[in-house]
């Protein structure tokens, strides 16, 4: 909507306002050339030193977009059993069957050598870094897989891309060969059938015999235990479901009923190194609508924390909550969930400012243009006077010499037929009295030809006329049209701009939620005692804040100047 030859107002668009290097410098205060992969990068390594391996987990969390491009290729896929970990021709099964008739103690080094393999599908810039930062803190044995396997690990080929080629020692070959036990049948003594998550990392609460269910697999238990008539309480592998675990899938009037049942446990289930569990994922992916300015709907960024581990947040002891570090680094955090929710409320205001003074320009704008254009037509209507007055006079000027040149030929032929010494013939006098015919008849058929002239030039000036008219109406159309579309791409940059402020909190949540597990293992290790439950942490606001002042020194006070303008 800018114009031309104005001031540099109107050249500034909103490319700032979702510009990545204005959050970096603004929210989360980084000097020029650092940037967010730098970050996560340092924070791998911290994390690698506290023991913690699973930190795609925290760096890579989850995206609808990619999730659901590769749903169809994670391990935990109920298709796994025809899938390829890593095809290197056709992404079909042809590596997995060709591996399948291999010994499983041979190691593939050749199938999965670098010099056979072809260039994988690009995922996006973000995942591929992070697949090269974080493989060099991935466990030297094996591989680990969850039952969010998409989500943790952002791509299957990167894992299995990732596995070294030199020959392995004869107790990580083993881990090699193990990890195609996830195809075989579940050789646990669970007699329910349901898929069992062996993963470490999930948020769902990991049972005394080592699976991680989901709460359909919890619902199938319950209901196997209550069909069987013998009293039993829910189980897996032998071992009662605690009552935790069962609260997240029965009511007050079914978890009584299974209470008087012998064998239900009551001890809490920790859900230590939470990452994404099955329900908690898919429950995750569609971000939490909430109010905001205009009625754009703002999605936030999903928390780290089901029901269940939010309950155990009060059971953290208090010499943890009192911990000075623990203090340090809450504030610290809280500090900046503010910083960046006051530069979302910036971004959301220079957005707006921007829209305003784009809708305040269209009317000056129409006013301008209609201005000029009846001017034109002013114009045009001038000129086409001026050329039918020239026509006109042209007509005039040849019907003249016309008249001139038939009378002359009259007075001649009379002048000859009326001298005795000519021979005058019939046929001369006939021409004769043609040539008087003629001349008496040219002034009417003048008159004539000049009212034809005028009649075509005043329909020419009536069709002129029309299309004016219908330009001057299309002007206005175009005016209504053009406030419509700046609506709609106002309506636009609020929805991008609210997926946008998701996806970045949804990363800065990451990053927290390993700072806490790093401090925690660092806790444990020096007080040697084991916090159960996840640590409080500090809060996002549920709509990027829209009060208080904007930093004048901003990169995006430039646009409060447009209601100014």
């Amino acid at each position: 909507m800018s114009e031309t030859g104005g001031d540099d107002l109107s050249n500034l668009t909103t490319a700032a306002i979702f510009d990545d290097a204005v959050y970096h410098t603004e929210a989360l205060r980084l000097t020029e050339f650092q940037h967010e992969d730098a970050l996560d990068e340092h924070l791998a390594l911290a994390a690698r030193e506290a023991g913690i391996e699973d930190l795609y987990s925290y760096l890579c969390p989850k995206t609808p977009d990619i999730s659901a491009a590769m749903s169809t290729m994670t391990v935990s896929s109920v298709h796994r059993s025809s899938l390829s970990i890593h095809s290197h021709d056709t992404q079909s099964t042809g590596v997995t069957s060709h591996l399948s008739r291999m010994s499983k103690d041979t190691f593939y080094k050749d199938q999965l050598s670098p010099a056979h393999s072809l260039p994988l599908p690009r995922m996006s810039s973000s995942l591929e870094y992070s697949d090269l930062v974080l493989q060099r803190f991935r466990p030297a044995g094996g591989l680990r897989y969850s039952s969010s396997n998409a989500s943790r690990s952002g791509s299957i080929f990167s894992d299995v891309s990732s596995l070294p080629t030199p020959t392995l020692p004869k107790q990580k070959r083993t881990k090699t060969t193990g990890m195609f036990s996830m195809f075989r049948r579940n050789s646990s003594t669970c007699s329910t059938p349901v898929r069992h998550n062996h993963a470490g990392k999930s948020l769902s609460p990991r049972l005394d015999c080592g699976h991680s269910l989901s709460k359909h697999a919890i619902r199938i238990h319950v209901d196997d235990a209550l069909e069987s008539g013998k009293g039993v309480a829910p189980n897996c592998c032998g071992k009662p479901l605690p009552r935790s675990v069962l609260e997240t899938v029965l009511t007050q009037k079914e978890l009584a009923k299974v209470a008087t049942r012998p064998n239900i446990a009551a001890s809490p289930i920790s859900a230590r190194d939470s990452g994404w569990s099955e329900d908690d994922a898919a429950n995750s992916s569609s971000p939490t609508d909430s109010d905001s300015l205009l009625g754009a709907s703002f999605p936030i960024a999903p928390s780290f924390t089901t029901s269940n581990v939010a309950q155990k947040e009060a059971q953290v002891p208090d010499v943890v909550l009192a911990n000075k570090d623990f203090k340090s680094l809450r504030a610290e955090e809280e500090t900046e969930f503010n910083r960046i929710a006051a530069f979302e409320g910036s971004q959301r205001k220079a957005l707006l400012a921007y829209h305003q003074w784009v809708l305040s320009r269209l009317p000056s704008q129409h006013e301008k243009a209609k201005a000029e254009m009846i001017k034109q037509h002013a114009l045009d209507l001038e000129r086409l006077e001026e050329l039918q007055l020239m026509a006109e006079q042209d007509l005039l000027e040849t019907q003249a010499g016309e008249l001139r040149g038939s009378a002359t030929k009259l007075k001649w032929m009379e002048g000859y037929c009326s001298n005795p010494a000519q021979n005058v013939k019939e046929e001369d006098r006939t021409k004769l009295a043609n040539y008087r015919l003629v001349h008496q008849k040219l002034p009417a058929i003048h008159e004539s030809a000049i009212s034809v002239l005028r009649g075509r030039q005043e329909k020419n000036t009536k069709r002129r006329l029309e299309k004016q008219k219908q330009e001057l109406v299309k002007l206005d159309q175009d005016f209504e049209q053009n406030k419509r579309d700046e609506e709609a791409r106002f309506r636009k940059d609020m929805n991008r701009l609210g997926e946008l402020i998701a996806s970045r909190r949804k990363t800065v949540s990451g990053r927290w939620e390993l700072k806490f597990e790093i401090w925690r293992r660092q806790f444990e290790k020096r007080e040697k005692r084991r916090i159960e439950g996840r640590l409080p942490h500090a809060q996002w606001s549920q709509v990027a804040s829209e009060k208080g002042e904007m930093d004048p020194e901003s990169a995006l006070a430039v646009y409060l100047q447009f209601l100014a303008a």
